[in-house]
């Protein structure tokens, strides 16, 4: 994923999971939703105080 020149490594979930294993079995998100932690918002370069913290357009590639 890459925000304002800053890039993250992410690894995308298998398509047919009704939750995320690794989130604590959370539900799935709805089509263009990441459900993302505080240091991946960090590390993208968004601060808390920010507007676009936990909602933001992004950019991402298949590696």
């Amino acid at each position: 994923m890459d925000h304002n020149n800053a890039s993250i490594k992410y690894r995308k979930q298998e398509e047919g999971l009704h939750v995320h294993v690794d989130h604590a079995y959370q539900p799935l998100c709805m089509n263009n939703i990441i459900n993302a932690s505080k240091a991946v918002w960090t590390a993208l370069g968004v601060s808390e105080d920010s507007p676009d913290w936990g909602w933001l357009e992004i950019t991402w590639s298949d590696a």
